[in-house]
């Protein structure tokens, strides 16, 4: 058994027990005040870095403070979907707006 696969397995095995409500309202929670903190900011809109796997969504970081939030982001990121052999899930990243709720 390759090592890649047994780490795939451990990590779908960890993420498994990840789904309950009571962390879903924390997730929801969380993200409520991260849009609520940054998303009447004046100037550049602050940005979450957004990984879509087959573990679901995951808000992995919030870009803010630059001129251009945005771009900053879409930078971090580029790297990662041009060689998706660098993250330990498959998957994608995006880079969605917060805005306020």
């Amino acid at each position: 058994m390759s090592m890649r696969f047994l780490m795939l397995m451990v990590s779908g095995m960890l993420l498994s027990g990840c789904g309950d409500a009571s962390n879903l309202e924390k997730i929801e929670s969380f993200e409520g005040k991260l849009r609520a903190t940054y998303g009447d900011k004046p100037g550049s809109a602050a940005y979450g870095i957004v990984k879509s796997s087959v573990a679901g969504e995951s808000w992995l970081a919030t870009i803010h403070g630059y001129p251009d939030n945005e771009s900053v982001c879409e930078e971090l990121i580029a790297e990662y979907n041009e060689s998706p052999e660098m993250s330990v899930l498959a998957g994608n990243y995006r880079c969605d707006p917060i805005v306020g709720r």
